[in-house]
Parts: structure tokens; C-alpha cells; sequence
């Protein structure tokens, strides 16, 4: 039997806007056969596929391929197999009997629309005789099988077709050099002209359809003009009327302007003429007004017009790769002379010459359009089939005048833009240029030894020379566009600018290869190798570019230091090491989440809106944005990110759950976007496990819904985190699923009645048992009814110094921060913060209307449903905050306190630092308010007095049962300590127990801490007996908030990224345990003073100790 099934290299497959485009390239070599031989193979042959593949409700999976019958590569018009029992895909195709090969992939079609395709090489049946087939195997595995009609088994093997390899594969191998424009069209097949045949006919699917779009919207704007403008010229002038210069530039005119472009210049959106002129020189200028436009509201130094956030400008460089060159070749009055030359040539046939002199000459210089650079590639290829068939010096002049049009059109490649700038650059960087083409050359000679060998070296070189010459040219462009820059200096800006886009593309693509080879040699798990330390070092890499793209440009930029230090520490095995890159992982997840956001937010509904409005298949719209997130260095750091991870999980024994609250618990599993009382209704009565996506640290899981009985979270969060502390107060089980292969296992139990486990050292996630868990499942609590303090009332507004502070005057918070100032002078082993307050009946005694208070109560107590609890408080909430205190008095007892400080108002309720009840972060705090400006805290005061009514308070205590009538506000003001590190301390750690005592530290202020989101902190297990430090987690949030005195900031509170590789107590284990012990020392004594455990919160100021409050540490017994 004569039919082979072989393999082929094809494209990236994770870059999906790029998949749409390089598959209408042929990726293998067919071999013609005479018209005889066609005559002898009959009709046809056809190819029955059998394929496996599970996936989810609504998604379909077709087979898509270089024959017309396979959708001629466009997944549009690609065979759609038939579903039927376990998992078996099914479909046929007939081709004609003078096929010798068939090249075909998988995909998948979303039932959002997008297609995903499966990764690895295109796979090709080469066919020597006719007849039926049947192809078997499975989506996204490399092994088919095929076999004859009568079942006879066919030998086939798999392995690599010679032929051409164009686009992002070909950049994955080293011939990305030689990438041509086609790789990116999508507008059909140009039409080639012997004569004057040019034509304003518009496609007969397109449509101008505004009714949905808003009427002073950009996208209406766009699309009305695109109906009556058909040219180039015309479409870039609709977009300047939007973004040009002395235009207001808003992110929905950026998002319709970049998809609007990018669908013109890949022929999504075609250009026709329009009558007249329009020469390149046109469309240049028109461009060139655009650019300026962009580059003056984007620079460090010279910014003029709109000023825009960092989402917009992300936005904005998706708009500069699809602009026309303005320099002065390009603007002059008749530009691109060469090619008129070349049309008059003596040396071609005259078939040829009519068609270069009417497809291209006549065509660019009447109306040029993006497809005069696809119909000079079909030329140029057909002129170089064949060495000698046609002059060599004709061959090089049409290459030269290709290369111009290139230009042109930005289209060329990053090694001929950094040839170009050669000659005006000084002499180390254009060293640089030659360092990356040596580098370039290299990775296309070096196969050998995959990512630990020569090709991971050289790899591995060209990003590295890649992101140092980048970071060159966005040093230049950083400092912005000055309003009277000379005409040169904005051509050679662009210029620049278009290097920069083109280096960071072609770090994508070294990128994917890396993460390519590291996939397929599964480098990760190789011992001896310096394994990480390489990934670790390539991620530092794609963070640079990531900053000097400008998302989150100091963060980016730290974290790569971060990486770079780690990698400079790195010892092989070291589970510390291991624990502190992990860190870094988590902080690069956020950043990378946060890109994605960006870009999603940025485009918005644009896409799929003018994807409707011109009458595009849905998909066109729908994947736009993705396409855009997978093709950027973002999505490349994330898989290697992603591979890191789990090599870190396995090697510290994780199983990517981070335990919090310990316990079991037994319910349906649901997933949830936010753990809020509506989320919860509609899931019914019965109990449930929630899987939550999205938190703030201040959720309330009792006022959510007594039926959660156990609480999943998609992010990390703070184990001594306000929602962390009501968890374990309430007795349930709370855990983070950080990896993917973590929240992969919970996600596949949604709708399942689920036991979870939760225990310091795995979590468990199966069915219920009724033999195994006939019993009760969960911890039982010692839950005494949550009583009120008994209040004594002032009737009129006072203020009393700290030290009077009474558990019946001024609640339990001020109660115990009175006692910590005696501790503190006491023992002298802290220090705490001076203070004073406001007792309990100042609130009410400051209402000038106490029967509307009384009015409010009564709503209050009385609404039912969420609109009404809403609406309640925010009236409630509203009176209060205008009720501010007198100043006289407010003034009396600020003078009391430090006149340089800065102050921090705080609730201290009578339902609050309760042993029943912590209601930790349930109510507000305002930090950093001027000693000096009383008026300031007067209104900081009323806003805590407020905080009694919000929404989440009044639930918190209807779950515990305590009437709103019941509930007093007395507020706490102390002066604000300027912390460098601040902790919350458990001296009892709820992991371990009482034989040692878990620290959690951030830098700066603790207010970072409270609320357990935007990353982790330090978290310290401190052995009681020997004071050992076990380091169970690196901080790794991103910001830190910091109040210095003196100058710049002079106390106002700021604030700043956060560089680990910077922090000592990440990278000193003497820092550690000197700190270690002071803290173990103050929880010993805290314990004996106060009798129990404590939840202690406080700081490090130079070199004292500050303890802010203490409470008693909720316990599960």
C-alpha cells in the first residue's frame, strides 16, 4: 500500500491571529503529475476521519486544510465533524483524483465563536494511488493512523516535509527573515491586470450597517465614512478625523481606529478605487498627521493634548504598525519612480510587463492601497520560481523596488529596519545590530542539543541582544515629541518607533521558541541543568520588553530584577529558593492578568461591534481581542511562567492549594464571580462549597449566606486577611487554588455534591461517601451568641484621652489599645501610639435631627430585600457623613498630640474586638490625615461614625443575629505610626497551634495586609521552643503604602512599587531571625498579660517595635 501520512512544521499554534494568516501558505512540497496520470486515477479519493476529542457543550471540532475541501486553510469554510457516543468525531472529504497530498490540522470551534487550534505540525498524507482512507486519532495528539477502506492497515510515519516555511513558524525556526506580507492577508486572491481593468466594485457580503452603534460614537463615524470612501487614502483620512492631530483622543476612538486598520492592512476590509488620484505620497502624509498625533500625548517630557492612562496607551500601539511611512522617498511629489522603470524594460516578456505596468505601476500611482504589496509578492514570486528565466538585473531592481514597498508600507522585517538605521546610529549600538544578525544567523545554523545545548544558547543570545537594543531605541523615544520637532526628526521617530514595535515582535517569536523547546524536552524536570535558573533568566527578559512596551513599566522592571537576583542566588534543591521564586511567579500572574485586562478593557465591544456593523461573520469580531492578548509577549511569559510554576509546586511538595483555614465541610460545588448575598441566593438553600473568582479581603461569609459552608478562592490571599480571620472565627474551611492543575480539579467538580478537606499539608476534593462520611461533616465551634457591649452614653459630643478608655465608654479596640500604651511604658518592649477618643453617644449627640436618625433605624431594620438593605444604608450612611463633629472640640483633643504627625482615625464599635466577634475590617479607618488640619478630622471622624451603616456591617450583624438598634460607635485617633514593615502576629498560629506562632509582614503600613488581596505577604511559622523561623511564603505585593516625614511626601501617605531583591528580610536569613525573635517575645508576653491569644497588629520603626491593637485570636476548637 502507497499511502504515507507524514508531518510538517506549521505554524505557532498559540499565536491565533497569525494562524488565521500563514495557513493560506502551502507548508509542503506537492509533485505535479501529467494529464495522462490524472486520467488513469479516476474521479476522486476520498478521506474519512475518525477523531477523539472531549470537549465542552456547544464547541465543535472541525478539520481544516490546504484542499478546497478542507476550507483551503480558512476555518470558516472548514470540514465541521459529527459528534456521537464517547467522545468519536466523524466527517468525510472527497478530493479529486489528481491530488498528491493533503495537508490538514485540527481546531476547534468555541461555542463564543473562537477557534483554538491544536498545537504541533501540520499533518500531510501524501497519495499515490486513488481510493478511500480513514484517517484516526485524536485532537492535539501527533499519532493518526490510517488505513485503507477494507481496513488494511497502511504504514505511515511522521516526519518533517522539505518545502518552504513562511510566517511565525518560519520565525520559529530562523528563516523569520524572510517573511512576506501574505502572511498576514486574508483578502483573497489579487486580481492581476494585462490592462486598464481597475475597478470601484465594493464586495458584495459588505454591508454599512449603523443602526446599532451609538450616534456620536467613533465606530458609526468610521463606518459611515468607509461606505462612502473606498480607497486607502480615504479610509486612513476617516481614521485621522478621529485620532489626528488636534483631535480629543478617547480609548473608544483608539480600540475602532486599531481594529479598523488592522482589518484594512490584512484585507479584512478591502480597498477599491475611488476615482483621482491618490499616490502614495497622499496616504503618507495622512499617516504622518496620525503619528504625530500619538507620539505628543505619550512622551516623559514633551506631552501636549489628552492625557491618557496606561490602558489607553497600550491600546495605542496597535494603531503604529498599520500606518504608512512618511519619509521623504515616500512624500515626494511622484514617489516609487522605480517601479515605472521596471515596467518600461526591454529584457521581460510583454505579458509580464503589462502586468507589473497595470497590477502595480498604474494601480500605486492612481490609488495606493495595502494589496499593491500582495500583488508585487505574487510577482516577485513567479519572476523567482525558476533561476535564469528572466534577467538578474531585472530580478534585483524588482527586489529592490519589493524592499521599498516594504518600507513603505511597514512591512519589513526587524533586521532590515535595523539595516536601514545603520550609518545614523553610534558606533556601539550599531555593534548591537551586528551582534543580533550574528545571533540571527546563528540560531538558523544551531539544531543541535535542543534548550541545553547549542540551539538554547543561541536562542537565548539573540534575546538577549534583542531586548538591549530595544531598550536603546525606547530610551530615544521616551522623552516624547516636541511641538516644533523638524520635519526630519519625526521621519527618523518613526523610524525608531517601528523598530521598537519590530524588535518586540520578534522577541515574541524567540519567545515561543523557547518556551517551544522547553515544552517538548520537558526542560523543567531536568535535574543538574541549571534548569530554572534559564527559565527564570528568559522571563526576566520578556518582563523587560513587557516594561518597555509601558504597561506597568516600574513594576515590570522590578520584577525582572527580582528574577535576575534570583537567578545571581540560586542554589539547586533549595526548597527556600524555591518558596522565594515562587513569590515572583505570582507577582509576574498578576501583572501578566493585568495586561489581559487592559487589552480586553481597551478594545471593549468595538471589535464585534463594527464586525456587525460591516456584515463580518461573528467570529471576526469575537476573537479579535484574544488574538491580540496571544500574539503579545505576555502571552509567551505566561506559558513560561505556567512551566516554572508547577516545577516549584512539585518541588516543595505542593499540591498548588495554599491552605488558610483549616477544616472540612460538605456541600454542592458552585462557582462564584464574588462571594456576595445574591451570588449565594441564586444558588438556592442547600449547602455549598463556593469557588470564588473575584475577592477584596473584606467579604463576610455569614452575611452571605449561612448555607456556604466552605470557600474555595482562584487567587492567593493573606491567611491573617480580615476575611481570613472570620473564616476561621465562623469554622470554615477557606483555601486558595493557585495553579492551573489546582483550579482545573475544582472547576471539574462544579454541580457536585463535594467533601472538602482542608489540612496544613494537602487538600482534598472528592464525592461524598455515605459509609466514609455518614458523620457530620465540619469542625464543631464554640459559638456563644454575640452580645453587644453595654454602652455607656454621653449626651453631648466629648472627647477623653486614651488612657480613660473603657470596654463601656469607648468599646473594646480602645479598651485595649489603652492598655497596650501601659504595657508599653511598663515593659518598654514596644512601643504604642498616643491617641484619644471620641466615646460611645458623641454620634448621636452631633445629629441636629435625631428623629430622622430614629426614621432611618426603622427602614433599616425593616428592609428585606438587597435593593431595599442598599438603598437603607446609603440613606443612613449619608445623614451621618453630614453630621460632622464640632470643631472646638475636635480641635481641644488634636493639640493634645504630636503637631508633626500624621493621624489615623479609627472604629472602635461595641460590636467589634469582641471574642465572638471580631468584625475585623469591617468597618473604615482613614489614615494620613495632618495633625494640623482639624477640619480633615472632623470629616474622617463622621466617615467612620458612617461606617457603622454600610452595607457589609448591617449584614455581618443580622447573620449574628444583633438588632441595628443595638449597634454604638465610639472612634479611636491615634497618632500614625511611619512603619517600614508592618505585621499581624497570631500567637497561636492556626496552622500549627499553640507550639509556634505565624507572622504575616508587608512592606509599609498595614493597611496592605488588611485587606489580603493584590498578593501575599511574608508569612513566618515561629517555633515557641527554639524560635526557628519557618518561611512558608515571600511577599510579593506589587505597591506598598509608606508615610515618611520630612521631605519629599512630608507624612502624606504615598504609594510605591516594591523591589524584593531590595527587601532584607527576603533576602537575609539574619534579618529574619533577629526580627523572628522580637516578635516571638512580644506574643509571650502580650499572652501572659492579656490571657489568651492574640490577633496583634503592628510595625517596625527604626529600630523599635510598634504594637497598633491587639483583640483575641479567634480559635477552632
Amino acid at each position: 500500500m502507497s499511502t504515507r501520512l507524514t508531518q510538517t512544521r506549521a505554524f505557532a499554534p498559540e499565536r491565533a491571529e497569525r494562524q488565521r494568516f500563514n495557513v493560506n501558505h502551502k507548508l509542503h512540497r506537492v509533485t505535479r503529475v501529467d494529464a495522462s496520470a490524472n486520467d488513469a486515477r479516476g474521479d476522486v479519493i476520498t478521506i474519512n476521519f475518525t477523531l477523539r476529542a472531549k470537549l465542552s457543550y456547544g464547541d465543535s471540532l472541525l478539520v481544516v486544510g490546504d484542499h478546497a475541501s478542507l476550507g483551503a486553510w480558512s476555518p470558516d469554510n472548514a470540514v465541521a465533524l459529527t459528534w456521537n457516543d464517547d467522545d468519536v468525531w466523524r466527517g468525510a472529504v472527497t478530493v479529486d483524483a489528481a491530488t498528491q497530498s493533503v495537508a490538514f490540522k485540527c481546531a476547534t470551534r468555541r461555542a463564543s465563536g473562537g477557534v483554538e487550534w491544536e498545537g504541533g505540525d501540520n499533518r500531510v498524507i501524501e497519495i499515490e494511488r486513488v481510493g478511500a482512507f480513514e484517517v484516526k486519532g485524536a485532537f492535539g495528539n501527533g499519532a493518526f493512523e490510517v488505513t485503507s477502506a477494507n481496513g488494511t492497515s497502511v504504514e505511515a510515519e511522521v516526519r518533517a516535509v522539505d518545502g518552504d516555511v513562511d510566517g511565525a513558524e518560519a520565525a520559529a525556526t530562523g528563516t523569520w527573515m524572510e517573511a512576506n506580507a501574505r502572511d498576514k492577508w486574508v483578502g483573497g486572491n489579487v486580481r492581476m491586470m494585462t490592462a486598464n481593468e481597475h475597478s470601484d466594485e465594493r464586495p458584495s457580503k459588505m454591508q454599512w450597517d449603523v443602526s446599532g452603534l451609538e450616534e456620536t460614537g467613533a465606530a458609526r463615524a468610521i463606518v459611515f465614512a468607509d461606505e462612502n470612501g473606498g480607497s486607502w487614502f480615504e479610509k486612513l483620512a476617516a481614521v485621522a478625523n478621529q485620532i489626528g492631530i488636534g483631535r480629543e483622543i478617547t480609548r473608544e476612538k483608539l480600540a475602532v481606529c486599531a481594529t479598523y486598520l488592522r482589518w484594512i492592512s490584512t484585507g479584512t476590509i478591502l480597498c477599491v478605487e475611488s476615482g483621482g488620484h491618490r499616490r502614495p505620497n497622499g496616504p503618507a502624509m495622512v499617516g504622518r498627521g496620525i503619528f504625530i498625533s500619538l507620539e505628543q500625548i505619550q512622551g516623559a517630557m514633551y506631552r501636549h493634548g489628552t492625557n491618557l492612562g496606561e490602558v489607553e496607551r497600550a491600546v495605542m500601539r496597535h494603531i503604529h504598525p498599520w500606518l504608512p511611512s512618511f519619509d521623504a522617498e515616500f512624500t515626494s511629489s511622484v514617489p516609487l519612480t522605480r517601479i515605472r522603470d521596471i515596467a518600461h524594460r526591454n529584457d521581460i516578456p510583454d505579458e509580464l510587463k503589462k502586468t507589473i505596468k497595470h497590477t502595480i505601476q498604474n494601480k500605486l500611482h492612481r490609488n495606493a492601497g495595502p494589496e499593491d504589496l500582495i500583488t508585487t509578492e505574487v510577482v516577485l514570486e513567479r519572476i523567482t520560481a525558476r533561476d535564469g528565466e528572466y534577467s538578474k538585473d531585472f530580478v534585483r531592481e524588482f527586489k529592490e523596488f519589493h524592499r521599498e514597498l516594504k518600507r513603505f508600507f511597514n512591512a519589513s522585517n526587524v533586521f532590515e529596519r535595523l539595516e536601514q538605521l545603520k550609518g545614523t546610529l553610534d558606533a556601539d549600538t550599531e555593534a548591537l545590530i551586528d551582534d543580533l544578525g550574528a545571533a540571527q544567523r546563528r540560531l538558523h545554523e544551531s539544531t543541535e542539543g535542543g534548550w541545553f545545548g547549542e540551539e538554547g544558547d543561541a536562542l537565548r543570545r539573540a534575546l538577549e541582544v534583542t531586548t538591549t537594543l530595544r531598550t536603546f531605541f525606547c530610551a530615544g523615544l521616551s522623552t516624547g515629541l516636541r511641538n516644533d520637532a523638524p520635519d526630519e526628526s519625526v521621519r527618523q521617530r518613526q523610524v525608531w518607533r517601528q523598530a521598537e514595535l519590530a524588535m518586540e515582535e520578534y522577541a515574541f517569536v524567540l519567545l515561543s521558541r523557547c518556551n517551544n523547546l522547553m515544552e517538548e524536552q520537558s526542560a523543567l524536570g531536568v535535574e543538574g541543568e541549571n534548569a530554572w535558573r534559564l527559565a527564570a533568566n528568559v522571563s526576566a527578559f520578556a518582563l523587560k520588553h513587557i516594561s518597555l512596551s509601558g504597561w506597568k513599566s516600574l513594576e515590570a522592571g522590578i520584577l525582572a530584577r527580582e528574577l535576575v537576583a534570583w537567578c545571581d542566588s540560586h542554589a539547586s534543591g533549595d526548597k527556600d529558593s524555591a518558596i522565594r521564586l515562587k513569590a515572583s511567579l505570582q507577582r509576574a500572574k498578576r501583572l501578566i492578568d493585568s495586561h489581559t485586562h487592559a487589552i480586553m478593557s481597551g478594545f471593549g465591544d468595538s471589535p464585534t461591534q463594527l464586525a456587525s456593523a460591516f456584515g463580518f461573520d461573528a467570529h471576526i469580531g469575537a476573537t479579535f481581542v484574544e488574538s491580540i492578548v496571544r500574539a503579545g509577549v505576555p502571552f509567551q511569559l505566561s506559558r513560561t511562567i505556567e512551566m516554572l510554576s508547577e516545577g516549584v509546586e512539585r518541588d516543595i511538595d505542593g499540591d498548588g492549594f495554599d491552605p488558610i483555614v483549616l477544616g472540612s465541610a460538605r456541600g454542592r460545588l458552585v462557582l462564584l464571580n464574588r462571594l456576595n448575598p445574591e451570588s449565594v441566593q441564586a444558588c438556592g438553600e442547600a449547602d455549598i462549597i463556593a469557588f470564588v473568582d473575584e475577592i477584596d479581603g473584606d467579604e463576610e461569609i455569614s452575611s452571605a449566606g449561612k448555607n456556604v459552608k466552605g470557600v474555595i478562592l482562584s487567587r492567593e490571599l493573606a491567611h491573617l486577611s480580615h476575611l481570613a480571620i472570620r473564616a476561621r472565627q465562623e469554622g470554615i474551611p477557606l483555601v486558595s487554588a493557585l495553579s492551573v492543575e489546582a483550579r482545573t480539579k475544582v472547576g471539574d467538580r462544579e454541580g457536585n455534591d463535594t467533601i472538602i478537606r482542608v489540612d496544613a499539608l494537602r487538600t482534598e476534593l472528592r464525592d461524598f461517601d455515605r459509609t466514609r462520611d455518614s458523620h457530620e461533616t465540619g469542625e464543631d465551634l464554640s459559638h456563644a451568641a454575640v452580645s453587644p457591649t453595654v454602652c455607656e452614653m454621653v449626651d453631648h459630643i466629648k472627647w477623653l484621652p486614651l488612657q480613660e478608655a473603657s470596654t463601656s465608654n469607648a468599646g473594646a479596640k480602645a479598651t485595649m489599645c489603652s492598655r497596650l500604651t501601659k504595657i508599653s511604658s511598663e515593659t518598654g518592649t514596644f512601643k504604642a501610639p498616643s491617641g484619644f477618643v471620641l466615646p460611645f453617644g458623641s454620634m448621636e449627640a452631633s445629629m441636629r435631627d435625631s428623629s430622622r436618625f430614629d426614621e432611618l433605624l426603622t427602614t433599616l431594620e425593616s428592609s428585606k430585600t438587597p435593593s431595599e438593605i442598599d438603598d437603607a444604608c446609603l440613606m443612613m450612611q449619608t445623614f451621618i457623613a453630614a453630621n460632622i463633629p464640632d470643631e472646638d472640640v475636635v480641635e481641644e483633643a488634636c493639640a493634645t498630640l504630636d503637631q508633626n504627625a500624621r493621624l489615623v482615625v479609627r472604629s472602635s464599635a461595641n460590636v467589634e474586638d469582641l471574642s465572638g466577634m471580631s468584625a475585623a475590617g469591617l468597618y473604615e479607618s482613614v489614615i494620613g490625615i495632618d495633625a494640623n488640619d482639624v477640619k480633615g478630622v472632623r470629616l474622617a471622624i463622621a466617615e467612620v461614625w458612617a461606617s457603622l451603616y454600610s452595607r457589609r456591617a448591617v449584614l455581618a450583624r443580622r447573620a449574628a443575629g444583633v438588632p441595628q438598634s443595638e449597634a454604638r460607635m465610639a472612634v479611636l485617633v491615634q497618632e500614625l505610626s511611619p512603619n517600614a514593615v508592618s505585621f499581624v502576629l497570631h500567637t497561636q498560629s492556626p496552622i500549627r497551634g499553640a507550639k509556634s506562632v505565624q507572622a504575616e509582614l508587608c512592606v509599609g503600613l498595614g493597611d496592605t495586609l488588611a485587606s489580603g488581596v493584590d498578593g501575599t505577604p511574608w508569612r513566618f511559622e515561629i517555633d515557641r521552643s527554639t524560635g526557628a523561623v519557618d518561611v512558608l511564603a515571600y511577599a510579593n505585593h506589587s505597591t506598598s503604602m509608606r508615610c515618611r516625614y520630612g521631605a519629599p511626601t512630608h507624612g502624606k501617605v504615598t504609594n510605591e512599587a516594591v523591589d524584593y531583591s531590595r527587601q532584607e528580610l527576603s533576602t537575609s536569613e539574619e534579618a529574619r531571625t533577629r526580627l523572628a525573635a522580637s516578635l516571638l517575645s512580644i506574643a509571650t508576653e502580650l499572652e501572659l498579660d492579656l490571657g489568651c491569644a492574640q490577633d496583634v497588629e503592628g510595625g517596625v520603626c527604626g529600630d523599635d517595635i510598634v504594637i497598633v491593637q491587639t483583640r483575641p485570636q479567634p480559635i477552632t476548637r
